[in-house]
């Protein structure tokens, strides 16, 4: 186990060093094993895009899964890449198109939720904010399974200063950093567990559970709210448009935050659907008659 560690530790680093026409090679190759040999995930995606998307036809949705089986090998090595990409190469790649309203709120001294999706590169982000501005960017995030291989996606991610945190340490850490200004980034498009499924509504024509946690933390810590609107322009290169969706959390309504988190959402995943991440479990559990 530790000889299989090390092997994996040294091709990763040298999978990191490979210019990125060299990567694309290597990823279509993966692309075609993962799709049409091991077919991960195959029954999952293909009942997702057909539930979401009954309005297309089934060859329209066969054309965004093969898209997003080529974007899902693209991004498990842009991952690698970041391990030794330079800031500079970075911010080259991943453009923030209106940084100007994160400008705004650091010059106030306001902390943010950056709320994001599984859509393009998500990796990616928390290391640029890190690099190109000056608030502490943290995030939350539960621990893979495997202690090895948790420890191995923090080192990538601990890049240019983001920080990788328990999102049990979520609220604890963020008190603890008050008097600066902080990001933190909170994707909400996740399947939550039964415990935490404390909002339902209609997602992408189906009813889905929510884990309202970024309107419940941006509340309790008088956090702005801004979300991420992250597309894939080519291969390796991604562009981001922000949405205020609030800088007073507290004069919102009940579920006005997550509420508007997922039209936002929905709308990113309905103009670019091969974007998102299909391969996740994200109607495992259905609605109770109570709920």
């Amino acid at each position: 186990m530790i000889i299989f560690r090390k092997l994996f530790l040294f091709l990763s680093w040298i999978i990191s060093l490979l210019p990125f026409w060299i990567l694309n090679l290597k990823s279509y190759f993966f692309y075609l094993i993962l799709h049409y040999i091991i077919r991960y995930r195959k029954k999952e995606v293909t009942e997702n895009l057909k539930c979401c998307f009954s309005n297309k036809t089934n060859e329209e949705r066969k054309r965004i899964s093969k898209k997003f089986y080529r974007n899902l090998t693209d991004l498990f090595f842009e991952i690698l890449k970041l391990k030794t990409i330079s800031a500079q190469e970075l911010d080259k790649r991943f453009e923030i198109k209106n940084p100007e309203i994160l400008d705004k709120l650091y010059s106030q001294n306001k902390s943010i939720l950056v709320a994001i999706g599984h859509c393009g590169n998500w990796e990616w982000l928390g290391p640029l904010l890190a690099s190109k501005y000056k608030f502490k960017v943290f995030g939350p995030a539960k621990p893979l399974n495997d202690p090895f291989f948790n420890g191995f996606m923090n080192s990538i991610r601990s890049r240019f200063g983001f920080e990788p945190i328990h999102f049990k340490l979520s609220y604890r850490t963020l008190l603890r950093h008050k008097n600066i200004a902080t990001a933190s980034l909170m994707a909400g498009d996740q399947n939550p567990v039964k415990s935490e499924q404390n909002y339902w509504t209609t997602f992408l024509n189906r009813e889905t559970p929510f884990f309202d946690g970024i309107e419940k933390m941006a509340k309790a810590l008088d956090l702005a709210v801004v979300y991420f609107d992250v597309q894939r322009k080519k291969r390796g290169y991604y562009q981001a448009h922000l949405h205020l969706i609030t800088d007073t959390p507290n004069q919102c309504s009940e579920n006005q935050i997550i509420d508007e988190y997922i039209r936002l959402l929905e709308n990113s995943i309905v103009q670019h659907p091969d974007n998102w991440l299909w391969s996740h479990r994200r109607w495992k559990y259905k609605k109770e008659a109570n709920n």
